[in-house]
């Protein structure tokens, strides 16, 4: 099987990460640093886990949190480069676990031609940097959102 993951490196602008999150507007700043970094990860299983705040959620096969982009108005996602060095897409395959219903799992192919996971026709994505187990950017930015296993924010 062909592996989906690619490496890109990019400049890490800090105003486009803290301040806008996935804004197309374009940051004043100078890129800080030069980063190399692996654009996303195969979801392996996704299971529906309680979280303590947020009911029960969605993770993938790392134990890693799913989230949705208010901004994806369909299955293909809207969140690109800057972006997705943050917010990494969950990568096919994909298979249901405990909580997940499998009719509601599918892809899409991203604008970048990785095959990226969808729940209820929403594009998936992890955040960068949630610990293991935790929806820590829940509510970012006013966009980005935990997946319930209904499919919708948590």
């Amino acid at each position: 099987m062909k592996s989906h993951k690619r490496s890109v490196t990019a400049g890490v602008m800090l105003m486009a990460v803290t301040a806008a999150g996935c804004s197309t507007a374009t940051p004043a700043a100078a890129p800080i640093a030069a980063t190399t970094r692996t654009i996303g990860a195969p979801a392996g299983v996704l299971v529906a886990k309680p979280d303590l705040e947020l009911g029960t959620i969605l993770f993938d096969g790392s134990d890693h949190a799913v989230y949705l982009f208010t901004s994806d108005t369909t299955d293909v996602s809207t969140c690109r480069i800057v972006c997705s060095l943050i917010w990494e897409p969950l990568l096919a395959p994909a298979t249901s676990g405990d909580g997940v219903e499998s009719w509601k799992l599918a892809t899409a192919t991203r604008a970048d031609g990785l095959i990226q996971v969808t729940y209820a026709g929403h594009p998936l994505y992890e955040h960068a940097g949630d610990p293991l187990g935790r929806a820590v950017a829940e509510g970012r930015n006013a966009h980005w959102y935990a997946v319930s296993p209904a499919g919708d924010r948590a």
